[in-house]
């Protein structure tokens, strides 16, 4: 009893230690440093990394930045990310010098300013070319005249002002926070997979960049992933080639932004070749990619014949 009560101890102590590395990352400073290896990488890392940005405290803190990295995610323009890491670099820094020379209420004061420039306020809009020196005008103090060495004063700072009795409330809460922490990470995976099921429903079909391959290139991609032994995608490309055909015969329009159901249901009113089992092809494709049930060669043997099929059909010009 006296070892797993040890162990139980350095277990919590180590979980309050992640839990304050985590929060010591997110901060002006580390965001600095993760956006400029950020501007280096390629567009996939770059979107990630504003994402995480965009659900950070130092977003939430700062409003006009979160709405700006929202309006450059949701234009889905990859020549933009660079750029925008780039200016979130310069605002942050410009609000880091904001919070060394002011106190608290007037480096918010001048923070609110720096982020009222109408570089930030939506993407698209016209620019000026000097936003950046007005950016860092706008954060210089006012001249003050010398004070009188005999009413000098030092105020206190933020930390200077905590005592003990503070600091080990904290030290309470972190325990508690630990233990919450182990009785919840039972339960992240599945949260996290429902949310990025959910996610990939909303966002609709199509990934950024996708839009822009061609049904042979779906084919294409599908072979390449059934090769390596990705079976899951490549069920997912073949199902995409589908739609994809139908739209290109003018049958059926495909929506990106719809779901698997939706366009079943107006292929089901449109004159499509009936030979084709669309209902099975969809309710495979929605336990596969969205349900995450495992793939098998199968499988998608039976989607590139439920494909050939439709090809023969269209030829045919077969009636639904």
């Amino acid at each position: 009893m006296r070892y797993r009560g040890w162990h139980i101890l350095v277990g919590l102590l180590y979980a309050l230690m992640l839990v304050s590395a985590a929060a010591a990352q997110d901060t002006p400073h580390a965001w600095i440093e993760e956006l400029k290896q950020a501007k280096q990488q390629p567009p996939e890392k770059q979107v990630e990394v504003l994402r995480e940005f965009a659900f950070s405290q130092t977003a939430k803190e700062n409003p006009a930045l979160e709405r700006y990295v929202d309006d450059v995610l949701a234009a889905r323009d990859r020549a933009n990310y660079p750029t925008a890491c780039e200016r979130l670099i310069v605002a942050l820094e410009l609000l880091e010098k904001a919070n060394v020379k002011q106190s608290s209420d007037d480096a918010n004061e001048k923070a609110r300013k720096i982020l009222s420039e109408p570089h930030f306020r939506r993407i698209g809009e016209e620019e000026s070319a000097n936003w950046i020196g007005r950016a860092l005008e706008s954060i210089q103090p006012p001249p003050e005249p010398e004070p009188d060495a005999a009413n000098w004063t030092i105020e206190p700072t933020r930390s200077a002002q905590l005592d003990g009795f503070f600091y080990v409330v904290i030290a309470v809460l972190g325990i508690g926070a630990a233990v919450a922490l182990a009785h919840l990470i039972l339960h992240w995976r599945w949260k996290r997979a429902k949310k990025d099921r959910v996610k990939k429903r909303r966002g609709g079909l199509l990934e950024e960049g996708e839009e822009l391959l061609s049904t042979d290139e779906w084919l294409e991609r599908a072979q390449s992933l059934e090769s390596q032994g990705a079976y899951r995608e490549a069920v997912r490309c073949l199902y995409l080639a589908v739609l994809l055909r139908l739209d290109e015969a003018g049958i059926v329009r495909f929506d990106r932004y719809e779901t698997n159901w939706e366009h079943l249901r107006r292929i089901e009113r449109a004159p499509a070749p009936g030979s084709v089992r669309y209902r099975w092809l969809t309710q495979q494709f929605d336990l596969v990619w969205y349900g995450e049930r495992e793939a098998t060669p199968e499988l998608c043997r039976q989607f590139r014949q439920e494909y050939e099929t439709l090809m023969a059909g269209l030829k045919e010009g077969a009636p639904a």
